[in-house]
């Protein structure tokens, strides 16, 4: 049994010490999105402009994305559908006053996304 030293410490030790464990905060989940979106002008199959934020709706290979650019340059991207083994295919896209619903088939089955944008006199 060791006394001198926890395995943590070891760790500690390594990564002090040799210097060869760096960290990367950005998943590599997270770093395929961003190369797929960053700088891109990809086709969208809804766009919508609100007090300055750009939202587009995007149908790329097996997922549905929603891309909000904040008027800063700060871009959030969502994931709401998404079928791992086959392409997503739209079904029908419906307008509404507060949005849109698109309604979407893949081999696992069917999906439906709302997307509300708020109103903003309320």
């Amino acid at each position: 049994m060791r006394t001198d030293r926890s395995i943590l410490g070891d760790y500690k030790f390594l990564i002090n010490d040799l210097n060869f464990l760096t960290m990367n905060a950005v998943s590599p989940w997270a770093s395929a999105v961003k190369s797929l979106f960053q700088r891109q002008d990809l086709p969208a199959i809804y766009n919508e402009t609100i007090a300055g934020y750009f939202v587009k709706v995007h149908i790329l290979n097996n997922a549905l994305w929603i891309s909000v650019t904040c008027p800063k340059g700060t871009q959030v991207v969502l994931r709401p559908a998404y079928d791992p083994n086959d392409h997503l295919q739209v079904e029908k896209i419906v307008s509404h006053a507060d949005g849109v619903s698109i309604h979407l088939f893949a081999s696992i089955g069917h999906d439906y996304v709302r997307l509300q944008i708020p109103d903003m006199q309320k």
